[in-house]
């Protein structure tokens, strides 16, 4: 432990540098589920499939200032996608796949 309480864990996090073809792949992988999460939830592919704003996938969180800072380092990448609104059905988030 570190002072203060803190925990030491530098192996949960990657130092690596981000590059564009990170981010590329990054994407690619964020389609590829949103098409995995539309195949189990034919009702919501039929609200959202066509309301995805555009196909740019938000780097955020700790990854996102790690790419920015190159000191952060990163636990994990969390991908966010947008959509537009419909009226049909109330909010919806990963969590509820």
């Amino acid at each position: 432990m570190a002072q203060g309480g803190e925990s030491t864990n530098v192996g949960e996090r990657s130092y690596e540098k981000i590059e564009s073809k990170d981010l590329t792949r990054l994407g690619t992988l964020a389609s590829k589920d949103r098409e995995r999460f539309f195949s189990r939830n034919p009702d919501l592919s039929r609200l959202y499939r066509d309301r995805v704003l555009g196909v740019a996938v938000a780097l955020c969180q700790g990854a996102a200032l790690h790419f920015v800072d190159g000191q952060n380092g990163i636990k994990d990448f969390d991908v966010w996608t947008f959509s537009s609104i419909t009226h049909r059905t109330s909010f919806l988030h990963a969590d509820q796949s």
